[in-house]
Order: C-alpha cells, then sequence, then structure tokens
C-alpha cells in the first residue's frame, strides 16, 4: 500500500452555483474551457446548460465541442458535477437554495 508520497494530491472541487449571467470554467489541463449557465424556454422550462469549448481554436464556431442540459434541481446539478468531473473540471454545481 503507498503511502502516497509519490502520488499527486488531488484538486478541491470548486462549487460553483449557476445563473442566467454564466460562469466560464477551465478543465485541469487547460485544453477545454467549459461555460454554465442556466436558461429558461416557453414549453422547455428551467435548465442547467453546460457547453465545452477547444481552448486552442479561435473561431468560436469551431471552438465548441458539445453542449448538454441538466434539469433545474438538486439531482439535475449533481449530474451536470458529475459531467463536468468526467471532463476534467475540478467542479460541483450546486443550485441557489430558494428562499
Amino acid at each position: 500500500m503507498s503511502d502516497g508520497k509519490d502520488s499527486k494530491p488531488s484538486a478541491e472541487l470548486v462549487t460553483v452555483i449557476p445563473n442566467r449571467t454564466g460562469q466560464d470554467l477551465r478543465d485541469e489541463d487547460g485544453a477545454t474551457d467549459g461555460y454554465i449557465r442556466v436558461e429558461t424556454y416557453k414549453g422547455i422550462g428551467t435548465r442547467v446548460y453546460v457547453d465545452f469549448f477547444d481552448s486552442k481554436e479561435k473561431d468560436a464556431d469551431k471552438a465548441h465541442i458539445t453542449s448538454e442540459s441538466f434539469a433545474y434541481s438538486a439531482k439535475g446539478a449533481d449530474e451536470a458535477s458529475e459531467f463536468l468531473q468526467e471532463n476534467g473540471f475540478r467542479v460541483t454545481a450546486r443550485l441557489r437554495p430558494s428562499s
């Protein structure tokens, strides 16, 4: 069993609270930019959206890698967190508590 001396310490997760303004994110190796936001559409409702972009690509249309949306709920925030972490982002998404 390793005592951890040679292992790289894992970076702590940063908590983000998605909002309508959105927040830029960067993965651990700097290759991918992320963006998380909340949007509401008639007929769809309110959802959390996560987009990934190639950091090296200057053309915004070419830089876009993928977009995913998640329910605007605690479970959706957990799913967004998992999606971000699976793609190299040390982020956990949490919704603002309702008053």
